[in-house]
């Protein structure tokens, strides 16, 4: 009997159910979906079986498992709440606490196991679309084949089964807390006003500057540990403050504006967020700490893709290059290249660098090998690559260096270096450092000058030259067939580098961008479901009062324009908090990383996480006026 009303009532409160279901769907959908990558035996022949790859969605599941166990206790509770009328209306009919407690257990357990089911089901559907969005962050272009793991499947339902169950448990447990009367007669009890303290709301401003300050006084170790406390702890305290006595106080002066508070729907929507605050600050609190959370989380991940690209492609533009006189070599990597349809040649290039003595002693402690490369050879060489740099040489007697290194460019600029060969000596300043190298010649002991061309032609001497071609291939991180027969034929002597032996580092750059986004949207799925519940959880307490402010001549019109103000400072307010917690992260980023570009990706974040809110705060507003009627 029990089960049969369950499965009725889980049926005829669908609609209600619908947000609560769609996220948890989401989450198992996911999580299959990690399991599914971390068991695929393409990606992990693509990752070369990297234990540390595979934990990392190892890792990345259980944070879901755990994040989703919160939401659902969370969004539960929210339930049992929205329906106490119904619950007491059990207890009056005659039902005991355990038969009551048992049918929300079952509802429970009905609904989680079609979410289990539903979200396996897509899972299984999208998970090839997930592999594939995987190994595109990597660079590679690969077919993945379709297939269903026996293992993400039982590891899925394994844990998400026992969530299921042990939220289940949770709900048949809530009604020995309370007696079930209390709950009946809970609706008619209301919320008190707020006390305001202008103390306390001065001191949550203060908080807020504090944690600014601490963030842009890191400037090493000992002062990120020492700071990074303080960071923290003025930022939560800080925000538990703006939203119980900032807006309190705030919300207070609005409403003594007499001209403000009685001009159309404001009476309406000031009363109702002041007289709620006691009750809406803790949640909003804690969704504008999360907010930041996903925030920082989805622009850090997609950050630290960006630039690890970035940097490769200024670092390593050539899928693969070697050092050789020999021409004859070319022919034969070329007629290899021909032999891989899958790694189509793009582009080549070369350049011959001349290696010459130099007295470093202006900007290092021995003295070593140089090399030089012509003006017109970088110009042409960084067209190739899309740079545009610019070389105002003013004389024959200055030079470009290319060094890569974290040393400041200061360390080189205007100091002087003199090269010599058999014949010549010269002394060339440096006018500008560059940090990267003009042909992937990127060893630490080896540095590159640019010098006029006519510098070059005279220094210009066969024996002393270095010839270093490049090629550009498709799919080069995805070309491990070609390397090995390439490496057959390439003599002991040369020096042979592919892009592909970076596939490791780039990987996991891929890999924890990749986990970052996507645990940011289950983060953002369940913030915005918590609002929402929080919201339609009102709206069903609120729903006899707006009955009577239609009764006493308050029109439709001037409601709704009440309810969408009261929605839109549960959405707004957490989410420029949150906006503002992130971008004090983002400047730590910045600071203790300045060549690490964060700007463009936060901004990015930031517009798309406010658009996806924006949709959730329209449906939130159209499912409350529902309710209300």
């Amino acid at each position: 009997m029990l089960i049969s009303l369950a499965r009725r009532n889980v049926k005829n409160n669908f609609e209600n159910y619908f947000i609560y279901f769609s996220s948890i769907v989401f989450n198992v959908l996911i999580y299959f979906a990690f399991e599914s990558i971390s068991f695929n035996k393409q990606i992990s022949a693509l990752l070369q079986s990297n234990a540390t790859i595979l934990s990392i969605f190892r890792g990345a599941s259980l944070i879901i498992a755990i994040f989703s166990a919160v939401q659902m206790l969370y969004s539960s509770s929210y339930f049992i709440r929205k329906r106490k009328k119904e619950v007491g209306l059990y207890s009056l009919l005659g039902l005991k606490k355990r038969q009551v407690g048992a049918l929300l257990f079952f509802e429970n357990i009905i609904t989680g196991s079609l979410a289990l089911i539903v979200g396996i089901l897509l899972g299984g559907l999208f998970s090839k679309l997930f592999m594939m969005a995987l190994v595109k962050f990597m660079g590679v272009n690969m077919d993945i084949s379709f297939s269903i793991s026996v293992n993400a499947v039982l590891n899925t339902a394994i844990v998400f089964g026992i969530l299921f169950l042990l939220v289940s448990i949770n709900a048949y447990a809530i009604i020995y807390r309370f007696r079930l009367i209390e709950l009946f007669k809970a609706e008619n009890k209301g919320e008190k006003q707020q006390k305001s303290s202008s103390f306390l709301a001065v001191l949550s401003l203060v908080l807020f500057i504090i944690e600014v300050c601490a963030v842009r006084n890191v400037t090493d170790s000992s002062t990120f540990t020492r700071n990074m406390p303080i960071v923290l702890i003025s930022s939560i305290a800080g925000t538990f403050l703006f939203f119980r006595w900032f807006l309190t106080m705030i919300i207070k002066f609005l409403k003594n504006k007499k001209r403000l508070y009685y001009k159309g729907s404001n009476l309406i929507s000031i009363s109702h967020i002041l007289f709620r605050i006691r009750s809406n600050s803790r949640n909003l609190s804690v969704i504008a700490l999360l907010n930041a959370v996903v925030i920082t989380s989805i622009g850090f991940g997609y950050a630290f893709h960006y630039n690890v690209e970035k940097l490769d492609k200024l670092q390593m533009p050539f899928s693969f290059y070697y050092e050789s006189n020999n021409l004859s070599l070319d022919k034969s990597i070329e007629a290899l290249l021909k032999k891989h349809p899958e790694n189509k040649l793009i582009a080549s290039e070369e350049a011959e660098l001349v290696k010459v003595k130099a007295d470093l002693s202006g900007i290092s402690s021995r003295d070593q090998s140089i090399y030089l490369i012509s003006q017109s050879k970088v110009e042409e060489l960084d067209k190739f690559r899309g740079l545009r740099n610019e070389f105002n040489l003013t004389s024959l007697s200055e030079g470009v260096l290319f060094k890569p290194g974290t040393e400041p460019d200061s360390a080189y600029k205007d100091k002087t270096i003199k090269i010599s060969n058999h014949k010549l000596n010269s002394s060339i300043k440096i006018a500008d450092r560059k940090n990267y190298a003009p042909m992937d010649v990127s060893d630490d002991h080896t540095l590159v000058l640019m010098v006029p061309d006519e510098v070059y032609k005279e220094y210009y001497n066969k024996a002393d030259v270095v010839r270093i071609k490049g090629y550009v291939i498709e799919n080069q991180r995805n070309s491990k067939s070609l390397m090995k027969d390439i490496v057959r034929i390439i003599p002991d002597d040369v020096d042979f580098t592919y892009e592909a032996q970076n596939l490791g580092v780039l990987a996991i750059s891929s890999v924890i961008s990749f986990i970052g986004i996507f645990i940011g949207l289950v983060f953002l799925g369940a913030t915005v479901s918590i609002i929402y519940f929080k919201q339609l959880t009102e709206a069903n307490d609120d729903k006899e009062r707006y009955g009577m402010l239609k009764k006493i001549g308050v029109g439709s019109s001037e409601i709704k324009k009440s309810i969408r103000k009261q929605v839109f400072i549960a959405f707004a307010l957490p989410l420029l908090i949150g906006m503002f917690h992130s971008l004090t992260a983002f400047a730590f980023f910045s600071s203790i990383a300045p060549a690490m570009n964060v700007v463009l990706p936060a901004l990015v974040t930031m517009i798309v996480y406010s658009l996806i809110y924006t949709v959730y705060y329209f449906l939130t507003v159209n499912s409350y006026l529902k309710i209300i009627g």
